[in-house]
């Protein structure tokens, strides 16, 4: 029961949990396909509403490296449970909505993004920065070892 003074009411609680609904859920299928500054590669995606949502972990090899040393670990593949999905999302939108933190060129750093939801496809490029730190700190449980 709402407290006094409280101007909640049951239609606003569903208008807000809608809100929230909204914001974490997908038009299937879903891809995020990300590549960080290294060109270490990660795809995570969901085929359909009621499939598993998974992902998998592409490391630079020595070989492949512009060192030909580098190595970006072990490959990596699993399925996200519904928090994981909702963080990788939250943090996926936050670097797409921000054309601020976008860059036209593909240099060392900077992260590469393609995004699929049903039919539509968006590709950009985010600059080396706190924001995209964030974003590899989120996927550093991604890696192989």
């Amino acid at each position: 029961m709402a407290a006094a003074g409280d101007e909640r009411t049951p239609a606003a609680d569903a208008t807000a949990a809608e809100a929230r609904a909204s914001t974490t859920a997908r038009t299937t299928p879903w891809t995020v396909a990300y590549a960080d500054g290294s060109a270490n590669a990660y795809r995570f995606w969901q085929t359909s509403a009621d499939g598993a949502a998974q992902f998998e972990f592409t490391p630079v090899t020595p070989e492949r490296s512009s060192s030909g040393t580098y190595s970006g670990g072990t490959p990596k593949a699993g399925t996200l449970d519904a928090e994981a999905i909702e963080a990788l999302w939250a943090q996926v939108d936050a670097l797409m909505g921000n054309p601020e933190l976008h860059t036209e060129a593909r240099a060392m750093g900077t992260g590469s993004f393609t995004v699929t939801q049903g039919g539509d496809e968006v590709r950009f490029l985010v600059v080396a920065g706190e924001p995209l730190a964030k974003f590899d700190v989120l996927l550093s449980r991604y890696r192989g070892e």
